[in-house]
């Protein structure tokens, strides 16, 4: 077999047994199969996978023992790789093109379940890493309650199109490429969606002065939250635009603020009115 052709085979077939890290970093396993096809390239994905997730790791937005078992599967995957990576120059050297179809098959039994198990784990790293970077930008200094009167009167959609601003303005990465506001899906106002790679998206419900005037606030408010779960969202923020002046709109905020607090749950989370102030200030 000639150097050109066990380069071709090499690169249909490798292609085949590096698909289960597609999902994760098309562009390196392109550029290792552009290159020579040397295992240093798989290693050189394999340092950046695992450097994912110990970013995910230090984040502290993963538990131990996820880490753990996404740290063992890219094992398995850098072992499995390199089986078949072996498998494939042994058989080329013997010129034995027939047995070729065996690995072939052999991949196809195994990447299937490896595939989905990867795809699953790295959503999980991406859905997470990123719902960590969308929050972080809202952990803003508080204003002082007086300036939160501002919100008395505000529509739900001035509030939603002065919020698009500011994400669109603070995102200079633009990472959130995709901001659809108005939605209405599961009582969402603005999804904030990942722009490139896996995408995952983000809900954000607005509340403001008339929502929390409601008798059933706090009710519905629940409700929506278990509702928006069943939706295809990553993490939810309950942006509360209220006028903390009004002593019965500061009674049902920090009632909520509680309730949504002892939930402790890392899908939702809640930006008071005065941090809130402090965003929609940025854009006023």
């Amino acid at each position: 077999m000639s150097e050109k052709e066990e380069g071709k085979v090499h690169r249909i077939v490798l292609t085949e047994a590096l698909s289960i890290a597609d999902t994760i970093a098309p562009s390196t396993i392109q550029s290792a199969l552009k290159a020579t096809g040397s295992l240093a390239q798989y290693d050189q994905y394999y340092a950046e996978a695992l450097g994912t997730v110990e970013r995910a790791a230090q984040a502290g937005s993963m538990n131990p023992h996820d880490i753990s078992m996404i740290k063992e599967t890219l094992r398995n995957w850098r072992r499995l790789s390199e089986d078949y990576h072996n498998k494939i120059i042994d058989l080329t050297k013997e010129e034995k093109p027939e047995k070729l179809i065996d690995i072939k098959q052999e991949i196809d039994e195994h990447i299937p379940s490896q595939r989905r198990m990867i795809h699953n784990m790295y959503e999980k790293i991406v859905g997470t890493t990123t719902w960590n970077k969308l929050i972080g930008f809202f952990d803003v200094s508080s204003s002082n309650k007086e300036e939160t009167a501002f919100f008395k009167g505000k529509s739900h959609q001035a509030l939603v199109e002065l919020l698009v601003e500011w994400i669109e303005t603070i995102d200079k990465e633009k990472v959130f490429g995709n901001i659809i506001h108005g939605p209405r899906e599961a009582g969402l106002d603005v999804i904030v969606q990942v722009s490139s790679g896996y995408k995952p998206k983000f809900g954000i419900q607005i509340k403001n002065n008339e929502d929390i005037e409601a008798k059933d606030f706090a009710l519905r408010l629940k409700a929506q939250i278990t509702e928006s779960k069943k939706h295809k969202i990553q993490g939810l923020i309950i942006f509360l635009a209220a006028d903390m002046t009004e002593n019965s709109v500061e009674s049902k905020i920090v009632s909520i603020l509680s309730d949504i607090s002892q939930m402790d749950d890392p899908f939702v989370k809640a930006i008071a009115p005065e941090r809130a102030m402090t965003i929609i200030s940025k854009v006023i």
